[in-house]
């Protein structure tokens, strides 16, 4: 019996832990942005991503007219960013927007940062004023590389 509720404790903290604990150094990781319906009229015309303690090592389906920014900090933080160069090339949804590779790194310490995303888009419905939506990493859909 008590064997028996331990591995329904187990088996319940398994399904619902964050996916994140699952992943290692090494590890594979493809992130993408969640489908979601923007407010009317608006249209999405940047966005941002910062990892912690993980290397971005490709990035699928650029959108056409859009420049993209990859910058690496020594504090293991690496950020990239979009931008569509013309109004032309705003967006529709965020699952138009690329999908990016990470690599998880090792952490250096034990008081070092442990691998962690966080991204945040820029929407507009007049091209004038931007409004700027805040993901957190539950927000966005990460899956392991092969599975």
């Amino acid at each position: 019996m008590i064997r028996r509720c331990l591995f329904t404790v187990l088996l319940v903290c398994f399904v619902f832990v964050s996916p994140v604990l699952a992943f290692v150094p090494g590890d594979e990781v493809i992130l993408s942005f969640p489908p979601a319906k923007l407010q009317k009229n608006e249209k999405i015309v940047g966005f941002e991503i910062i990892v912690t303690t993980g290397n971005i090592i490709a990035v699928d389906r650029i959108p056409e007219d859009w420049s993209l920014d990859l910058q690496a900090e020594i504090s293991s933080k690496t950020t990239i960013s979009g931008l569509s160069r013309h109004g032309a090339g705003a967006l529709f949804a965020p699952s138009e927007l690329p999908t990016i590779t990470i690599r998880v790194n090792k952490p250096v310490g034990e008081t070092a940062p442990r691998f962690s995303v966080e991204a945040t888009i820029h929407v507009t419905a007049d091209f004038e004023k931007t409004l700027t939506i805040r993901l957190k990493q539950t927000d966005l859909v990460l899956k392991k590389k092969g599975i």
